[in-house]
């Protein structure tokens, strides 16, 4: 059973299927989100385990492994969080379908992301069930994640290589490179600070089918997750953030990366927020390209 749809879902079922049959208002739905993902953060199992009906089903479509009962799911998160303490998901909803007032059907994907890994990307199918004032997860069902032509992201096939920028404060190390699949660019980032500390990152773009948008998936080491939309503005390539701070605050920001030649690029963050709060806008920071693939070009998923 692959435990990184178990967060999604529930994300998916609380932030979507709430404001559609008026079970709560906006800034409750937030607060049942941030608590799920904390207890997820937090890598508490009974408490993300709650999220689940007493006799719900998951089933996993490409091991054929069906797991039944809060208890099972519950264990499996237990297990997963022990072996998996990096662990760091996000999901996407792609459809929901309210078969009754009490029954509906929601179906999106699902990212997880374990450090020295490649994200993983699956599908999922979930049946959700009202008991008393709450909605929870009844049958889950996680299938392979649908093939996306590589070609939607051609036009940033440019980032493959690694970079570095310095700052007087820091050194950040950047790879940009193809998942195994050819469907993601995948992002490794190294913050190093002068006074000697480290922070990771990794940061998933893909093509979204259903939005007509590339997006990303952005997870650091200290906790913090957010997500982007990219678009193009002549040769310079604008990403409008919505992050989940380590200590809980949003952030949201626009980063604008701009390629200066086939060896540099500059990135600069403007409206920057942090809860709402206008933060100072910083000045472009230049990135320095330390090596690039021989002739990188995109795979083709059909070749393998």
């Amino acid at each position: 059973m692959k435990r990184s749809t178990i967060y999604s879902l529930a994300i998916a079922a609380l932030a979507m299927l709430m404001p559609v049959w008026g079970q709560a208002d906006e800034a409750a739905i937030q607060q049942s989100l941030r608590e799920y993902a904390e207890a997820y953060n937090k890598h508490d199992a009974a408490a993300a385990g709650a999220f689940w009906a007493e006799n719900a089903t998951h089933i996993d479509r490409v091991t054929g492994e069906r797991t039944e009962g809060r208890a099972a799911i519950q264990a499996d998160l237990a297990a997963y969080f022990e072996s998996n303490p990096d662990a760091k998901l996000s999901a996407e909803i792609d459809s929901i379908r309210n078969i009754t007032d009490q029954v509906a059907v929601v179906e999106g994907r699902s990212f997880v992301n374990v450090e020295g890994a490649d994200p993983e990307i699956s599908n999922f199918s979930v049946i959700v069930s009202k008991s008393g004032d709450k909605w929870q997860l009844n049958t889950a069902e996680e299938l392979p994640a649908s093939p996306v032509s590589p070609s939607n992201l051609k036009d940033l096939e440019w980032l493959v290589g690694k970079w570095v920028d310095n700052t007087p404060e820091e050194r950040i190390e950047t790879d940009f490179r193809w998942s195994n699949s050819g469907n993601f660019l995948l992002r490794s980032f190294t913050r190093h600070s002068k006074e000697g500390s480290e922070s990771l990152g990794t940061q998933i773009i893909g093509w979204d089918p259903r939005g007509q948008q590339i997006r990303s998936w952005t997870f650091h080491s200290d906790g913090a997750f957010g997500e982007a939309t990219w678009s193009q503005n002549g040769d310079a390539w604008m990403t409008n953030t919505t992050n989940t701070l380590a200590d809980g605050r949003t952030a949201t920001g626009t980063y604008i990366m701009t390629p200066v030649d086939e060896k540099t690029m500059t990135v600069q963050l403007i409206a920057h927020t942090i809860d709402g709060t206008p933060q100072p806008t910083n000045e472009p920071v230049t990135l320095v390209r330390e090596s690039a693939e021989a002739e990188p070009q995109t795979p083709d998923p059909t070749s393998k």
